[in-house]
């Protein structure tokens, strides 16, 4: 492992004896079996990354795709998305937990499937309703709640050791491949823009605010700061929302709190002095 607890080398793929299930693509039944990786980047004891794909030390063309890349594949035949196009980038390995782990406090949102119908975001089943032969639980119910839905199957119960502390608290790890697979799904890829993009909003950002820094003084500062705040916020959430991130405007406010509170302690400091002197001189 390298100073990040990420490994240096390849993992080596184990054989199993269901390869040869997976590998008979004869059997029609059998092309709808995939191996799939739940592998996910552990920093600080916290889950943030995935791993996308993991590469094949025998055979690097044969990378083998995570949960959420495979099921983005399968749900979006034209998707462009592959292990051979995946850039080791820290923000394109970053999970965005929208589903908490639990919808005690704030319901989970209802989203379309692919028949029309409104769902919530995630049901959970407990094994015992699908498996116990109970006549007061509807069965026939929870089968056409998990039509046209990603069914994952986990443990959720602390003795199974699955469990992992993540950003938004203790989850599950079928709950992390949840998010994941989502957060996939509506964001694609987090990727910076282009350095020539970045260059001119900044470029026209320093020369904007050098301007009114000079011709109004504080007014400029608070003036910049607005329209930081007004104008690049919002654009940088709406760039977010199609896979662009704006990673500068964040640390643009903190330069602009921190002048316009250094700006306030000298003022608050210069009409004390001629007081203190006054006071000094009359004594």
């Amino acid at each position: 492992l390298d100073a990040h607890d990420r490994p240096t080398e390849r993992r080596k793929k184990r054989y199993s004896f269901l390869d040869s299930v997976v590998n008979d693509k004869d059997n029609q039944d059998n092309r709808r079996i995939q191996w799939a990786s739940t592998l996910f980047e552990l920093e600080e004891n916290r889950l943030r990354r995935w791993r996308l794909c993991e590469p094949n030390e025998l055979d690097p063309f044969s990378s083998l795709p995570s949960a959420q890349l495979l099921i983005k594949k399968l749900l979006d035949p034209k998707s462009k998305l592959s292990c051979a196009k995946v850039e080791d980038e820290d923000l394109s390995q970053r999970i965005l937990y929208a589903v908490r782990p639990t919808s005690d406090n704030f319901p989970y949102p209802y989203v379309h499937g692919p028949d029309g119908v409104k769902r919530p975001l995630l049901t959970s089943y407990p094994a015992y309703q699908l498996l116990a032969d109970d006549p007061n639980i509807d069965k026939e119910s929870v089968k056409q709640t998990l039509q046209h839905s990603i069914a994952v199957i986990g443990s959720s119960y602390a003795e199974s050791n699955d469990l992992y502390a993540t950003p938004i608290g203790t989850m599950a790890g079928a709950l992390i491949v949840i998010n994941a697979i989502h957060s996939l799904q509506q964001h694609g890829l987090l990727h910076k823009p282009h350095w020539f993009i970045t260059f001119v909003i900044e470029f026209i950002s320093i020369v904007v605010m050098s301007y009114l820094f000079t011709r109004f003084k504080f007014y400029g500062k608070l003036i910049s700061g607005l329209t930081v705040i007004i104008f690049m916020v919002p654009a940088s959430f709406f760039l977010f929302g199609y896979g662009t991130w704006l990673d500068f405007v964040i640390p643009l406010i903190a330069v602009q709190l921190h002048g316009l509170s250094h700006h306030r302690e000298k003022f608050h400091l210069g009409t004390l002095l001629p007081n203190f002197a006054w006071e000094q001189n009359k004594d």
